[in-house]
């Protein structure tokens, strides 16, 4: 093997190596609780994808969903369901027993908070989310609107009080038939509260207008809102400040951390009900502190410990079959190199005078030409996760394909439909030194000063297709042929091949069809 070849496999393992080393920055985390499951979204830098893990109670974190498509900005858990909504009005809903998802009703606005909806009805009907809404235009005035979700439907409830923004929103839950909503404006902090269709305000006054504020949940018929005791910037004191159903103002526990508590836990937690507890939790990259508050006498039910969260579970059975099939291939390309090389040194490659490398475009254009109807076989014999029959327009279509979860179907199909292209490629190319699509575009693959490929080489060039297609890291390799004389991809490179213009090449060697030629240069006719 030469010295150049060595370098191109060093390259490309180094590439299938380092693309699994990638990983986010810094995320934003998203929480939400319908007291039997807590859930957690982490917003993947820079904000195009989510990933979502929940947990039950009594049991460990489970993942639900990796890496799909959106930046969600608000969700809420009801009834073993997260509603995750986004900033354009896109709604999905996940599960524990759904984890591909399915859309929900787009949203008549821009969605700036989510909360499930206690005890709350329209004409009569049990409504499942209230969600907080600005109008998708950012320019247009107007109050902030409640909508209700029920039975994929969204439907209007009522406006909070004029004069707030959404950037003033802090927060917002329902508790039994009563909607609570914080508001933050002007550096004031309030409590504003809607029941019998008429909106009050600090009444009863909020308790924490300079704390830290967290978050506030429904805890069982009670109110329960967690800040930072004002002026403790280590957040090593909890406040809870409790509003029992028909009480008229609130109580409060104090939860205070100790030193050894501080000294792990990583700034502000994140908190929601969780059984009849209050789960904490301080997030960092790959792991997070856990643990439960009963609230009552202002305890740990269960001390700070450290979690492992499965951000990454559902996708490793869809990577690791890509991935070890991509190492067998990685394995099985020194076979044919070693066994199969060519007696003696290798000579330099060359095209002969006046063969010209086949068009970039042309090339690109035969490739889809000739993967097209195997990547359609392959998702026939395995089909992707079932879309679900909700779907009412183009937008909801779209959104819903860009959801759908890498599955083991995925890696399945992906795996055939390589094997069943690089097959055709070869078989075509040992024949006739092309494959359809390639022939349909005037091109034709060669070795060497326009000589017919061996059988070694057409093999090795394509099973080398197989890692530069799957590779994380592809979009890369498509500037290879704009570095190489030949316009060689590395594949090429190490096959001694190139792809050319058949009406450029003049040779007519075993089973190759005769090339086209191009019509003689008139003026250069003349001339002579």
């Amino acid at each position: 093997m030469t010295k150049s070849r060595l370098v191109i496999m060093t390259a490309l393992c180094a590439l299938v190596c380092g693309a699994s080393a990638l990983h986010a920055a810094d995320n934003e985390i998203l929480i939400a609780s319908d007291g039997e499951l807590l859930w957690l979204v982490r917003i993947d830098e820079p904000g195009k994808t989510f990933s979502v893990v929940a947990r039950p109670a009594g049991r460990q974190w489970e993942s639900i969903a990796v890496n799909r498509l959106g930046r969600p900005v608000t969700m809420a858990g009801v009834n073993g369901q997260l509603h995750v909504l986004f900033d354009s009005g896109g709604h999905f809903i996940f599960s524990q027993t759904s984890p591909s998802g399915a859309p929900g009703k787009q949203l008549p606005g821009r969605p700036v908070l989510a909360c499930q909806a206690g005890e709350l009805t329209h004409t009569g009907k049990a409504l499942e989310v209230v969600s907080a809404l600005h109008p998708i235009d950012a320019n247009a005035s107007g109050p902030i609107e409640l909508y209700g979700y029920h039975q994929g439907q969204w439907s209007p409830l009522t406006a909070l009080p004029e004069g707030y923004k959404s950037d003033d929103l802090a927060d917002m839950c329902v508790v039994g038939r009563r909607v609570y909503v914080i508001v933050d404006a002007q550096g004031k902090r309030k409590l504003l509260w809607r029941q019998d269709g008429q909106w009050e305000q600090d009444k009863p006054k909020l308790p924490m207008a300079e704390g830290d504020f967290i978050t506030m949940f429904d805890m069982g018929q009670r109110l329960v809102v967690v800040f930072i005791s004002p002026g403790d910037n280590d957040a090593r004191k909890l406040v809870f400040a409790i509003l029992d159903e028909g009480s008229s103002s609130f109580q409060f526990q104090e939860l205070v951390l100790d030193e050894s508590a501080r000294q792990i836990l990583p700034g502000r937690p994140l908190a929601g009900r969780l059984a009849e507890h209050v789960a904490m939790v301080w997030p960092g990259k790959d792991q997070a502190y856990f643990a439960t508050v009963n609230i009552d006498v202002g305890q740990f039910a269960s001390p700070p410990h450290k979690v492992r969260l499965p951000w990454t579970a559902p996708t490793s059975r869809f990577t690791d079959v890509i991935n070890y099939f991509t190492w067998m291939v990685v394995i099985a390309i020194f076979v044919p190199l070693f066994l199969l090389r060519p007696a003696g040194p290798p000579q330099p490659f060359a095209l002969p005078p006046g063969v010209r490398p086949g068009n970039l475009l042309l090339r690109g254009a035969a490739v889809l030409l000739d993967l097209i109807p195997f990547i359609l076989i392959a998702v026939i014999i395995f089909p992707p996760p079932e879309v679900p029959p909700t779907i009412g327009s183009l937008r909801e279509f779209i959104e819903t394909f860009s959801q759908l979860e890498e599955s083991v179907n995925a890696a399945y199909a992906t795996i055939l439909a390589m094997i069943l292209f690089t097959t055709y490629c070869s078989l075509m190319e040992l024949r006739f030194g092309a494959t359809l699509g390639k022939k349909l575009l005037r091109l034709r693959v060669v070795a060497s000063e326009g000589k017919p490929p061996t059988p070694r080489q057409v093999v090795l060039r394509n099973m080398l297709k197989i890692i530069e297609i799957m590779m994380p890291l592809a979009p890369l390799l498509l500037l290879w042929p704009l570095l190489s004389r030949h316009r060689q991809r590395l594949g090429d490179m190490l096959a001694q091949t190139a792809i050319v213009d058949n009406r450029t090449l003049g040779i007519q060697t075993g089973p190759f069809e005769a090339a086209d030629t191009l019509p003689p240069d008139d003026d250069k006719t003349d001339e002579e």
